[in-house]
């Protein structure tokens, strides 16, 4: 019996020893399937880091060919409509082309001519306004300082421009949803 008891707990331990022996080999697997998961995750971000500094790269050249093109500072008219205690009498101001504009002299003095980088005329929206300094927007999520202000006398449409209604909004509106979407993506 004595014999019988031994040779048990002999076929005990070495059932447990190969117990054992397994737990350490799938712990093994894991370790090793876990080490080749990392290098395979540590690959894919060394992949993206990479093709985000491309793009970054891309991005900054084409900010400053735009800087080189259309200048870093950039002057900007808008003509706004007639209101409606002014309906009736004639501008003084017109735009002559995308660039200039045209204002007559008070008590026919003549007209003078001014150029600009852009004028929008009467009729534009804010849409268009937008349109001309979005790439700015972009610049700003490049790290680029951007400045945006608008400037003239009451009631020349200043707060219009910039922050407009809420059914159309203005440049700032619309700067601050693209920053918003942009940092989403």
């Amino acid at each position: 019996q004595e014999a019988a008891g031994a040779a048990a707990a002999d076929a005990a331990a070495a059932r447990a020893e190969e117990a054992q022996a397994e737990l350490v080999r799938e712990r093994d697997a894991a370790q090793q399937a876990l080490r080749v998961t990392k290098l395979e995750a540590d690959a894919r971000v060394k992949h993206f880091v990479d093709k985000w500094r491309a793009e970054f790269d891309k991005r900054r050249r084409l900010h400053n060919v735009v800087l080189e093109l259309k200048g870093s500072i950039r002057v900007l008219c808008r003509i706004r409509p007639l209101i409606t205690k002014e309906e009736g009498h004639e501008s003084a101001v017109r735009t002559t082309h995308d660039e200039g504009l045209r204002l007559s002299l008070p008590d026919g003095k003549g007209e003078r001519d001014f150029d600009f980088d852009h004028v929008f005329g009467p009729a534009d929206g804010q849409a268009e306004v937008y349109e001309q300094v979005s790439a700015l927007v972009t610049s700003v999520m490049d790290g680029f300082n951007v400045s945006m202000m608008a400037y003239g006398q009451t009631g020349s449409g200043k707060t219009h421009t910039m922050e407009g209604p809420e059914a159309d909004p203005g440049v700032n509106a619309r700067a601050l949803g693209e920053l918003f979407k942009i940092a989403e993506e």
